[in-house]
């Protein structure tokens, strides 16, 4: 089953995903700036954590950004929201 890719382009988007896919959601990150982002609540029912994993961006030097991807995968039937804060 392939997988869904998701960006902070996705915000407030509604989706229909079927049971055994897999989401992937990926959000800028600058780590040293002590600003990460993490889970503001609950899953939806039907939703399983998978883990997450942080990205450098490419190149030289400290306190550069990257990217952290959240993964979950479809379970069961169930509605609701997935909600990050930074």
């Amino acid at each position: 089953m392939p997988e869904l890719v998701l960006t902070a382009a996705d915000d407030r988007r509604d989706l229909a995903v079927e049971i055994g896919a897999e989401i992937a959601l990926a959000l800028e990150e600058n780590r040293t700036t002590g600003f990460l982002w993490q889970l503001a609540g609950p899953l939806p029912d039907g939703l399983v954590w998978k883990g997450d994993r942080f990205d450098h961006d490419a190149g030289p030097g400290l306190g550069r950004g990257g990217r952290r991807s959240f993964r979950f995968l479809a379970v069961a039937p169930g509605s609701g929201d997935i909600a990050f804060q930074l």
